[in-house]
């Protein structure tokens, strides 16, 4: 399709393709609706072929019984039609009716009233007037004693032959209107192409404004149907009302209408075609008068408006200030000297003067509020708060403009900062996988070398600190990994309902010969009844086995571990208090940052991660961790809420 988009020749077949095709399946179309209207797909065709046959020939009676009347001949008028009459009027019959020669396929009886007074002689020679009724008798001709082609032969030619065709129309109907798409898709996909062309182009007729095109072809549209349509009237005006009885009328009609929709039809194509062309060159809105016509407006609106607040921002906001209120306090002035003697319209003038600075004055308090709030918000950590500057005037705009910048700034200054965090954690995480694998082939080794007789005893004291340092190494690996997934959020937690004061008991319950072998009494205090909390099992005794272990480490020996499970305002509440053996100068935050030791001459074994695991962990089930150092004192504060 592509190599004939562009031959002239193609597309002008094309479109009277779409014409013919457009015709072919109204036709069929018209058949499918009438056969349905008819009850040619219910069974029900056959009554409606003779009612409506019945109606035609009433028309033709009521006609022949009014020519009868006027006096017309009715052999000469009628005797060609496809209908034999008999028309009964008191005594007289007139009719060229015979059943035994002239067989008939419907009749239809009517009895007619005359409109028009009939001319008579009587018995005197005497000329007189009256009114009469005669019953017209009309039969229509059998096949083989038709002679014309009336409106009545026309009329029962059109319904026999829709009736044969009533489903041959729904395939022709279907396969038109598929064939009338592919044919559309065609002309609208080769609309602007010209031959040796690879681009759309426009032509003279796209090249006139879209408004105007659009009111040329309503315009041609519209004559066009009026046109057509008063010389269908004229026609009609000429039959005198004939167009029942004449079927050329009837053709002429039907064949005037579809002339002016094929014409409609072009002319509405072809204003399509230069739609599609226009759409593909693009600028369809640009090129239209109206929208010249706007901007040229829009531009010498803005244009002034422009320079007049320039001016006005190029004051300084006092002075901006105190114009405003000199020009309300000179207009209140002139106002007051005018009206000097009317104390009513200087009321009424007062109030209007009111009613417009109250307005301005509360709107320039909330843009201030919003001010006010948006600061608030930036500098308590917020910062993706956003001023709506779309309704701020000169400096409160420029204002919140400023204030935006520097939330946007802190924040990326912030995105930085955690993607900084982001890029260490995931170097610890990789480092630790890659030092983890060999340092477990080494563990496995020396292990099976202890398994081993070694007769040097030098080897053995050799073996057993390879294997004491590495069993370290690898646990300080498995807490860097560890620290790493809680930090990412990268650990699975399963919440649950549990009793925070029976895990407690347990995990105190396991370290109790830890804490025994430090010289460490553990002091407990919960509520009679169970305290419970939406925590996963495994991550909460994890918290508590890196607090219980640091307590075993780093408190004095000989001393009272305190711990304590307490409800406060809806919250469980659970602290552990000990004295540090070594003098703390950090703070609780500074514990909780990784590699971070109480003993800062790190004597002791540990890795310095064992508070932010817990801390990164009791987040991630909701709580909090807090740490608070006051002199040698250490105490661990975790929170959770209470649930029923």
């Amino acid at each position: 399709m592509t190599k004939f988009k562009g031959i002239l020749a193609v597309k002008v077949v094309a479109i009277f393709l779409s014409v013919v095709i457009l015709l072919c399946t109204g036709f069929f179309a018209f058949c499918v609706l009438v056969a349905g209207v008819t009850g040619a797909y219910t069974g029900e065709f056959g009554k409606f072929k003779d009612d409506a046959m019945g109606a035609v020939l009433r028309s033709y009676a009521y006609d022949v019984g009014n020519s009868y009347f006027y006096g017309e001949d009715i052999e000469r008028a009628y005797g060609e039609y496809n209908f034999y009459y008999t028309i009964v009027s008191g005594e007289q019959e007139i009719s060229n009716f015979n059943e035994l020669r002239c067989p008939y396929m419907q009749t239809e009886t009517v009895t007619v009233e005359s409109h028009a007074y009939s001319v008579v002689v009587n018995s005197l020679g005497t000329k007189i007037q009256q009114r009469g009724l005669a019953t017209v008798t009309l039969y229509e001709k059998t096949d083989a004693n038709k002679t014309t082609s009336d409106m009545l032969s026309l009329f029962r030619f059109w319904l026999d032959t829709i009736y044969s065709l009533r489903y041959l129309s729904i395939i022709f109907a279907l396969s038109g209107l598929v064939l009338f798409i592919i044919v559309m898709i065609f002309i609208f996909c080769s609309a602007g192409y010209r031959n040796g062309s690879d681009r759309p182009l426009k032509n003279h007729f796209d090249r006139i404004p879209f408004d105007i095109c659009t009111a040329l072809c309503a315009g041609v549209v519209v004559g066009i149907s009026a046109i057509g349509l008063m010389l269908i009237e004229e026609i009609l005006f000429l039959s005198r009302g004939t167009i029942t009885q004449d079927a050329s009328i009837a053709i002429a009609c039907v064949v005037g209408v579809v002339a002016v929709c094929t014409v409609d039809y072009l002319v509405l194509l072809g204003y399509a075609m230069s739609l599609a062309t226009r759409l593909k060159v693009g600028g369809i809105i640009r090129e239209t008068v109206i929208y010249k016509a706007a901007s040229f407006v829009g531009r010498v609106i803005a244009k002034v408006f422009g320079a007049i607040f320039s001016l006005i921002c190029s004051i300084p906001f006092v002075w901006k200030t105190v114009l405003a209120v000199s020009v309300i306090s000179g207009a209140e002035l002139v106002l007051f000297v005018i009206n000097f003697h009317e104390a009513d319209n200087l009321i009424i003038l007062w109030i209007a003067e009111k009613m417009l600075i109250i307005p301005l004055v509360i709107w320039i308090a909330v843009m201030l509020k919003k001010l006010k709030k948006s600061g608030e918000a930036i500098a308590s950590g917020r910062m993706d708060e956003k001023v709506d500057t779309k309704y701020m005037p000169l400096e409160f705009g420029e204002f919140g403009d400023t204030l935006n910048n520097i939330g946007e700034g802190l924040g990326h200054a912030l995105e930085e900062r955690m993607k900084s965090e982001r890029l260490k954690t995931e170097l610890i995480t990789n480092v630790s996988h890659d030092i983890k694998t060999p340092l477990t082939s080494i563990v496995n080794y020396v292990d099976l070398i202890q398994k081993e007789e070694i007769e040097n005893e030098k080897i053995g004291e050799y073996v057993d600190v390879i294997a004491r340092h590495s069993a370290r190494l690898k646990k300080l690996i498995e807490d860097l990994v560890e620290a790493s997934k809680a930090s990412t959020g990268n650990i699975s937690v399963n919440p649950e309902r549990c009793d925070v004061g029976v895990l407690l008991e347990q995990s105190l319950g396991e370290y109790a010969e830890r804490l025994e072998a430090a010289k460490l009494t553990t002091v407990i205090e919960q509520p009679e009844t169970s305290v419970f909390i939406m925590a996963d099992g495994r991550r909460l005794w994890r918290v508590f086995d890196n607090l219980l272990t640091n307590i075993c480490k780093y408190a004095m020996p000989a001393t009272r571990v305190y711990i304590s499970l307490k409800r406060e305002d809806g919250k469980a509440v659970i602290t552990f208090r000990n004295i540090s053996r070594e003098e703390l100068k950090q703070t609780g935050e500074e514990l909780t940052e990784r590699f971070v030791r109480g003993d800062k001459s790190r004597n002791t074994e540990g890795s310095g991660l064992g508070l932010s695991i817990a801390r990164s962990l009791t987040e991630l089930q909701g709580g909090v961790l807090a740490l608070a150092v006051d002199g040698d004192l250490f105490k661990a504060i975790i929170t959770f809420d209470e649930i029923e």
